[in-house]
C-alpha cells in the first residue's frame, strides 16, 4: 500500500497550521478540555504533514523512489506507506530508513497521534530479510515496495507489529518481513516531525544546490562549443590562406622557368 494523499495536503498544512492561530480559551475552568481539543488538533494536521512530506518527495523522484534510494540528510528513504490496524481500523503511516553506519530504522505515526519506532543494526536487518527469503537487501526492498504485496499492522500493549506478506507462484501469500515497533512517549510525535522537516529542508537544499552546479556546467559547455566553433572557423580561414598562398608561389615558380 502506498499513501494517497491530495496535492494540495502540504500547502493546506504549511497556510493551515503554521500561519492561523488557535482560538480557544484557556481559562481555570476548561484549561483541560481545551488543552485536550488543541492537542488532537495539532497531532492532526501534523499527521497529514508527514504524509504529505513524504508523498511529495515520492512525486517528484518517480523514477528512483524504488529502483535507488532516495537520501535526505544522511538517511535514506527505503520503504513508505499506509495501513490500517486491524483492531480499531485506524490509519496508521509508516516509512523505513537506512543511516550511513548501516543501521535501520522503522517509524509508524497513527492519525491518533501515536508514535512507534524501532532500529535495527547491519546484522539484524541481514537476519530479517535472509529469514524473508531475499537475495539482497536491494531486493528485500523491492518486495516490501510491491503493489501485489499485502501488508496488516496489528497493535499489541505498547507495541505495534507490521507484516508483508508476499504471493508466490501458485497464489498463496507467505510472510516475508514483520517490524516490532516500540511505542515512543507523546513528544515524540513533535520531535519526528521536527525531524522530517529538517530532513525535507536538506533535501530541497540540496537539490537547489545540485541545480545550481548543473547550471554552472551548462555554461561551461556553451562557453566550450563556442571556443571550439571558433577554433574550427580559425582552422578553417588558416587552411583557406596556405592553399592561396601555396598556390601564389607555386605559380611564381612556373613563371620563371
Amino acid at each position: 500500500m502506498k499513501a494517497r494523499v491530495a496535492p494540495s495536503s502540504l500547502a493546506r498544512f504549511s497556510t493551515r497550521f503554521l500561519f492561523t492561530p488557535y482560538r480557544s480559551n484557556f481559562c481555570a475552568s476548561n484549561f483541560y478540555y481545551s488543552w485536550r481539543r488543541f492537542t488532537c488538533l495539532v497531532q492532526s494536521r501534523i499527521f497529514i504533514s508527514l504524509r504529505a512530506v513524504w508523498t511529495f518527495a515520492y512525486s517528484t523522484n518517480k523514477h528512483i523512489f524504488f529502483k535507488k534510494e532516495i537520501c535526505i540528510c544522511g538517511m535514506s528513504l527505503l520503504a513508505s506507506g499506509e495501513v490500517n490496524v486491524a483492531a480499531d481500523r485506524a490509519s496508521v503511516f509508516f516509512f523505513v530508513q537506512s543511516t550511513p553506519s548501516g543501521q535501520f530504522t522503522a517509524s509508524a505515526v497513527s492519525s491518533s497521534g501515536q508514535v512507534w519506532t524501532s532500529s535495527y543494526s547491519s546484522e539484524e536487518w541481514i537476519k530479517i530479510y535472509e529469514e524473508g527469503g531475499a537475495a539482497s537487501n536491494e531486493q528485500f526492498f523491492e518486495w516490501l515496495n510491491d503493489a501485489n504485496s499485502k501488508i496488516t499492522a496489528e497493535t499489541n500493549d505498547n507495541s505495534l507489529e507490521i507484516k508483508w506478506s508476499k504471493e508466490d507462484e501458485e497464489g498463496f501469500f507467505f510472510e516475508i518481513c514483520s517490524l516490532h515497533l516500540v511505542q515512543e512517549p507523546p513528544n515524540a510525535f513533535i520531535r519526528l516531525f521536527r525531524s522530517l522537516l529538517n530532513d525535507r529542508s536538506a533535501f530541497y537544499e540540496k537539490a537547489t544546490n545540485t541545480e545550481a552546479q548543473l547550471d554552472e556546467m551548462r555554461n561551461q559547455m556553451e562557453k566550450l562549443e563556442q571556443r571550439a566553433s571558433q577554433l574550427s572557423e580559425f582552422c578553417s580561414n588558416l587552411e583557406t590562406t596556405l592553399i592561396s598562398k601555396f598556390t601564389t608561389i607555386l605559380n611564381e615558380k612556373l613563371k620563371k622557368k
